[in-house]
């Protein structure tokens, strides 16, 4: 598994690194203003697409981890929610902004119109790649991740220095997700010999999977809100330009993620497909100690070079950004755990957990960035995601003890995992490390 998780994060590497550079087009072109304004309407159509997802992405993997349908009947009840969800969220798309307009200040009515008809695609392709993850095409999975990342950044230069506008980026977006989104269903008609002119659902399988994936559904949607619903706070209380500096301080931050979500895309199949609740606890262990460690070394590499690092990237205008991104640190670091232990909770079958962890962390969120926006701007938006990521983090490493704890009754084997196994990195781990890296030849 440790072979595939650093393919896995190779190709996210080289993904956040063309995210990165659209972010840096982005701000080049559009400025804070601009690129606060892109992203405000940004969020607002992921936040409906995470609602609207319902959870059948991590059902499809589940439920094609126990073998319990048919691969062609989900893909097809894919293909039909993403659909009529999507339709349905561009309306709520267009309401949400006639009356909460406070909350989107610089955006215009068009601007969001035209962005929430990607809605529909960015539905479907997430649940085409949840079969990429299912089947473990990791490497197909990231070629086209990939592809459609070094597409956009081509698009944005090309196109934003004849027309720098915020509808201009907008429109590149929404034909890189339909292109993403066709590229994965060209690949899923190959790989399972589907036809496309024979659409065959199952409702009884499309029934199970809004059971199983709501369970969890509403711990994805509230995480989501709590990663990104500072920016819909900070433009209301602090204005757009605010909202692109802040957009910079996650955006460099959030990088650090990338290593524990390479590992956790790869855990939660395997750990869907196996038995052995020994092995899946262990493997869970190990990978936060990993992660852990990784991700405090590029913490503390970004806390000594970002107040360079970003002008010199982003440009001297985006230089309030950086004590947004001194507080969100520690934050970041400590969350590298819980993506690795959601991970695992949902691949046992235990998505509510979820659910319970992100509502907790919300509370925390929007109490703290209510009171510290009006006082502190950025930099108490910054402080309130730190807190509310390391709550989580606790959160999940109790429930993640019980769960072990509950499985080590149920199967009479005796599971130790204290905390220092989860967040200490052992001799050992050092051993299988450097075994990846001779198969890469380094």
């Amino acid at each position: 598994m440790l072979k595939e998780s650093v393919i896995t994060f190779v190709s996210r590497l080289i993904t956040v690194m063309l995210g990165t550079a659209n972010v840096i087009i982005l701000a080049r072109f559009l400025g804070p203003k601009g690129q606060g304004i892109f992203m405000v309407i940004a969020t607002l159509v992921t936040l409906l697409v995470a609602v609207g997802s319902l959870g059948i992405g991590q059902a499809n993997v589940y439920f094609l981890g126990l073998k319990r349908y048919n691969i062609k009947e989900l893909f097809w009840n894919s293909i039909f929610a993403s659909f009529i969800v999507g339709v349905l969220l561009i309306g709520i798309a267009l309401l949400t902004y006639k009356y909460l307009n406070p909350f989107f200040k610089g955006a215009s009515y068009d601007m969001v119109a035209l962005y929430a008809l990607s809605i529909p695609l960015l539905l479907g392709w997430g649940k085409m790649n949840s079969f990429l993850l299912a089947l473990q095409r990791f490497t197909s999975f990231n070629i086209i991740i990939i592809t459609i990342g070094s597409l956009t950044a081509v698009n944005y230069i090309i196109f934003l220095s004849i027309s720098p506008t915020i509808k201009t980026a907008i429109i590149i977006s929404i034909i890189m997700n339909g292109v993403g989104f066709i590229l994965t269903i060209i690949y899923m008609i190959k790989e399972i010999g589907l036809s496309i002119f024979k659409p065959k659902g199952n409702l009884k399988a499309l029934l199970d999977s809004l059971k199983f994936g709501i369970k969890g559904h509403a711990g994805s949607v509230i995480d989501f809100m709590n990663f990104r619903i500072d920016r819909l706070l900070i433009n209301l209380l602090a204005g757009p330009a605010a909202v692109g500096f802040y957009a910079i301080a996650t955006t460099v931050a959030e990088a650090i993620w990338n290593i524990s979500r390479s590992i956790a895309l790869v855990l939660f199949p395997k750990v869907s497909n196996s038995t052995d609740i020994v092995s899946n606890a262990q493997t869970t262990a190990k990978s936060c100690r990993i992660s852990f460690f990784s991700s405090i070394i590029i913490g503390i590499f970004l806390l000594l070079t970002g107040k360079w690092l970003i002008p010199l990237v982003f440009g001297s205008a985006f230089i309030a950004s950086v004590p947004a991104l001194n507080f969100l640190l520690p934050g970041v670091i400590i969350f590298s755990l819980t993506h690795i232990i959601i991970s695992y909770m949902v691949g046992q079958g235990y998505p509510h957990y979820n659910t319970i962890i992100a509502l907790i962390s919300f509370i925390f969120n929007i109490s703290l960035n209510l009171w510290l926006i009006p006082i502190m701007g950025i930099a108490g938006a910054a402080i309130a995601s730190s807190v509310s990521y390391t709550i989580s983090t606790i959160s999940s490493i109790y429930l993640y003890k019980k769960i072990v704890k509950q499985k080590s009754k149920q199967s009479n084997k005796e599971i130790n995992i204290s905390l220092s196994d989860i967040i200490i990195i052992k001799q050992t781990d050092w051993k299988s490390i450097r075994n990846i890296f001779k198969q890469f030849g380094i």
